[in-house]
């Protein structure tokens, strides 16, 4: 997902050009929270640092309650992917990373949270609760995602076009 831009790898952009005004929300005006937020994660979103024009790193959430994130910084020359399982709780969605290439912006075991302020079909707004930063990613076609393929990983057999790092132990 994030870190703040210019301390390494990011996995998320800043909403500097981009000011959204809608809440997370249901077609009944409610909030999307637990199952139906997690519901609606699925699918690939593009980290962009120009609105979705073009993606730096691409993040997966799946119907199996899994993510996986692949990308490259501009700087860092080496692509990068993690992923592992996915909680949520109210407005509130979890990951704990099990595999991690080197480059990675966390290591494996670690847990990155977030606060799920906006979503629909076409982007998520989320803050980091760490940092308090608010991001916008943006929802892509499977078939835009522009990461090499994977190799060398067993915790799947579906085979993810990301980068093709050996994960850490």
């Amino acid at each position: 997902m994030c870190r703040p831009p210019g301390r390494g790898l990011l996995l998320c952009i800043s909403l500097a050009a981009l000011t959204l005004h809608a809440a997370a929300g249901d077609a009944a005006g409610g909030p999307v929270e637990g199952a139906a937020l997690h519901r609606a994660l699925e699918g690939v979103w593009c980290n962009s640092n120009d609105g979705g024009r073009s993606c730096w790193a691409y993040d997966e959430f799946f119907a199996d309650g899994s993510f996986e994130a692949c990308g490259q910084t501009d700087d860092d020359p080496r692509p990068f992917r993690g992923g592992g399982p996915v909680s949520v709780s109210g407005r509130r969605m979890c990951y704990t990373v099990a595999f991690a290439s080197g480059s990675f912006w966390l290591p494996p075991g670690s847990r990155y949270c977030t606060e799920i302020l906006a979503i629909d079909s076409q982007m998520h707004r989320y803050r980091d609760i760490d940092t308090q930063q608010e991001f916008t990613l943006h929802r892509v076609a499977r078939s835009a995602r522009r990461c090499r393929p994977r190799r060398g990983l067993n915790a799947r057999k579906r085979t993810l076009p990301c980068a093709s790092s050996t994960p850490t132990a």
